[in-house]
């Protein structure tokens, strides 16, 4: 069965690739458009769907991510503000 979305884990590397590129940090909204623009090409069906919430759902994918980077000590806890890789 194909997904209508792009799973959470399937951004993490992105995520990381661009933290780096970018020495360490981002604001969160840069690291959403930046992300958008990396994996545009990929995006699935249902991505651009809007969630409940009025979030588009690769960005609710992307911060569940971002929650899995710090819970595996990838990134720093921190705010939705800055992301910010752990050092």
């Amino acid at each position: 069965m194909t997904r209508r979305w792009t799973p959470p884990e399937e951004l993490s590397e992105v995520i990381v690739e661009l933290l780096r590129d970018a020495g360490g940090a981002l604001p969160g909204e840069d690291l959403l458009e930046r992300l958008g623009e990396a994996i545009g090409p990929r995006l699935r069906q249902g991505d651009e769907d809007r969630m409940p919430s009025g979030e588009l759902r690769w960005h609710y994918a992307a911060r569940r991510a971002r929650q899995a980077l710090i819970a595996d000590g990838v990134m720093a806890p921190g705010t939705h503000e800055m992301w910010t890789l752990a050092r």
